[in-house]
This record gives C-alpha cells, sequence and structure tokens, in this order.
C-alpha cells in the first residue's frame, strides 16, 4: 500500500491498537481541516430566528396564562367539595334550573369531568401505596 504501520497493528494490517491510530490520524491525516465559523450574517440570521421563535413562545405563555386565570375560580370551586358526589349533587341543582335547550351539554360535561375526576383520585391513592 506504500506506506508501513508498525506500531499498533499485527500482521495482518489489523489495527489492534485503536488509541494508536487515533493518534495517527489526528498527525498525519488531514490536521489542516477545521471547522468554518459563522459569518457575521449567518450568526446575525440565527439570532434574529431565535428571537422571533423566543416571541412565538412569550405570546403562547401569555395565552395560556389568560387562560389559566380564567379557569381559576373554576378550580377553586370544584376544589372546595370534599368528594366527587356532593360536587355532583350542587350540580345537578343548578342545571335543573336552567333551560332545556342549556341542560343537555351541561349534563353530559358534568358527567365527563366527574369520571375524570375520580380516575385522577384512584390513580393518586394508587400512587400513595
Amino acid at each position: 500500500m506504500g506506506h508501513i504501520v508498525n506500531a499498533g497493528q499485527d500482521e495482518h494490517y489489523r489495527p489492534t491498537d485503536v488509541e494508536f491510530h487515533r493518534k495517527l490520524y489526528a498527525e498525519k491525516a488531514m490536521p489542516f481541516l477545521r471547522l468554518e465559523t459563522a459569518t457575521p450574517t449567518e450568526t446575525e440570521k440565527t439570532i434574529e430566528e431565535l428571537r422571533e421563535q423566543l416571541k412565538a413562545r412569550d405570546k403562547e405563555i401569555n395565552a395560556l396564562e389568560g387562560k389559566m386565570a380564567k379557569l381559576q375560580p373554576l378550580v377553586e370551586f370544584v376544589n372546595s367539595y370534599d368528594t366527587p358526589e356532593n360536587l355532583k349533587r350542587t350540580l345537578d341543582f343548578i342545571i335543573d334550573g336552567l333551560s332545556d335547550r342549556m341542560r343537555a351539554p351541561l349534563k353530559a360535561w358534568v358527567e365527563e369531568s366527574l369520571e375524570m375526576h375520580v380516575k385522577e383520585d384512584y390513580e393518586k391513592q394508587k400512587k400513595k401505596r
């Protein structure tokens, strides 16, 4: 092959010393090759893209915080009840006072919410064990 490497190989030119060959390639292969540094315009472009992503994320966070603030009274209302049954009784009383048009969707929502609440309570109890 036109070159001789005695250290780190056996008679069949199979490398046995991996570190030796890493060092050899680092010294002799192409040590002048380096990673290219980014130009100022590329850097500015990257910074601008990251700023836009940050602004979009901040808008999303603000929107979610607004939604959470609107839902907080409902969460406090639900958490004020000690059992799902008491909450269901109160919500049924409220729903019964509504018109038929509003009653059906709220009734379905209450049932779904209570099922989720009961499942969450069950999972919490399961984790405690």
